[in-house]
């Protein structure tokens, strides 16, 4: 069984889908274009309300749910990868001993420390 918790790819779509939602009401409406401050509290909100949902049928199956830190770090996550021109690399950008980051296609990205450890 893997980790508990929504899937990150799952949560990352449905802010996409909001994304989307948003710009057309936007667009129907001769609004000006949603920034990126919007942008970024509905992608909050968004996977606030998902991971809410995921929490409550877990709880109801008798599951182990997030603690809340969890719960934090993957909102976290989730919002900065959909803002990303390289989702995965968050993470690694802002060490200093990460010496390499390595990006291929659909695999998780990976980062070499300056000890030669892979991540």
């Amino acid at each position: 069984m893997g980790r508990p918790g929504p899937a990150e790819a799952d949560l990352r779509q449905a802010v996409l889908d909001a994304w989307a939602r948003l710009a057309a009401e936007h667009e129907s409406s001769s609004r000006r274009a949603p920034s990126d401050a919007d942008k970024r509290m509905l992608a909050r909100s968004t996977v606030r309300r998902e991971i809410d949902a995921w929490v409550t049928a877990a709880q109801q199956r008798g599951e182990a749910v997030l603690s809340g830190e969890a719960e934090q770090r993957l909102t976290e996550r989730v919002v900065a990868s959909v803002f990303s021109v390289i989702p995965g690399t968050e993470e690694f950008l802002g060490r200093h001993d990460v010496a390499n980051v390595m990006v291929v296609g659909n695999d998780p990205v990976r980062a070499q420390l300056t000890t030669g450890e892979w991540l």
